[in-house]
């Protein structure tokens, strides 16, 4: 792949199989993926839609999804600056919006 911004490594990897499987790419960098994933139309997902789908899915309860968002949070990984019931209320609002 070509890299002209020098995304990361792991990054790269990951494209590549996603783009090469037909599958989606899982990644929480959006800075280095968007741009390669908007003109290429490859289909991404990031750790609030990966808990948000486990907890809608009835796969976690909400306390446990709290609960690996705040450990998330406490390891400095980069997430919005919010608590994990505030990503369900906001997947909430969106799922209902009439398109």
């Amino acid at each position: 792949m070509k890299n002209p911004k020098r995304i990361g490594k792991g990054e790269a990897a990951a494209i590549v199989m996603a783009r090469a499987l037909n599958g989606t790419l899982a990644s929480n960098n959006l800075r280095d993926i968007l741009p390669y994933v908007g003109k290429n139309k490859l289909p991404y997902i990031c750790t609030e839609n990966i808990l948000y789908l486990s907890y809608e899915k009835n796969y976690i309860p909400l306390e446990e999804g709290c609960q690996i968002w705040n450990d998330m949070k406490r390891k400095e990984r980069i997430l919005p600056n919010c608590d994990f019931k505030e990503i369900v209320r906001r997947f909430k609002i969106n799922s209902n919006k009439k398109f």
